[in-house]
C-alpha cells in the first residue's frame, strides 16, 4: 500500500469503492495525464485484483476438493496474469539476443 495517499487517491477511492458519483463534464475533461485519471485507473485495478483473488480462491478449494490429490491448488494458480511491460520484453529480448551471441562465439 502506498505510504503517502494523495487527495487524488481519496476521491478515486470514493469514486470507485463507494460508488460516489462523478459528473460527466469531470470525466470528459480528463485526460489520460490527470493525477485523478490515474488516480481512478488504480483504485479499479485494485478492486478488480481482489475481486479475481476472491474468484482464485473459490477455484483453488473447488479444484483440490474435486482433484485427485496429486497437486495441490493455489488460488494464485487461477489468478490471470498481467501483461509484461514493454521494459521487462525489451530486457528479455537483450538477455536472450545476449545469451545467443555468447553461445555463438563459444562455436
Amino acid at each position: 500500500m502506498k505510504s503517502n495517499i494523495s487527495a487524488h487517491d481519496i476521491v478515486a477511492f470514493a469514486i470507485v469503492e463507494l460508488n460516489v458519483p462523478i459528473s460527466l463534464d469531470v470525466l470528459y475533461s480528463m485526460s489520460p495525464n490527470d493525477k485523478l485519471y490515474k488516480a481512478l485507473i488504480e483504485a479499479w485495478k485494485a478492486k478488480e485484483k481482489r475481486a479475481d483473488a476472491r474468484t482464485a480462491l473459490l477455484c483453488a478449494v473447488m479444484a483440490n476438493c474435486m482433484g485427485s490429490g496429486k497437486k495441490k491448488y493455489e488460488p494464485s494458480d487461477f489468478m490471470p496474469k498481467e501483461p509484461k511491460s514493454i521494459q521487462d520484453k525489451e530486457a528479455a529480448i537483450k538477455s536472450n539476443f545476449m545469451a545467443y551471441m555468447a553461445q555463438r562465439k563459444g562455436k
